[in-house]
């Protein structure tokens, strides 16, 4: 789920990488 967050996220916005960072660990 948290990957399709990150998918459906512009990934030009910095703030993509730091969900990416939080969203990952979550997910695992």
């Amino acid at each position: 789920m948290a990957t399709k967050i990150i998918n459906d996220t512009p990934k030009g916005k910095p703030k993509t990488s730091g969900l990416g960072v939080f969203l990952k660990p979550l997910n695992s």
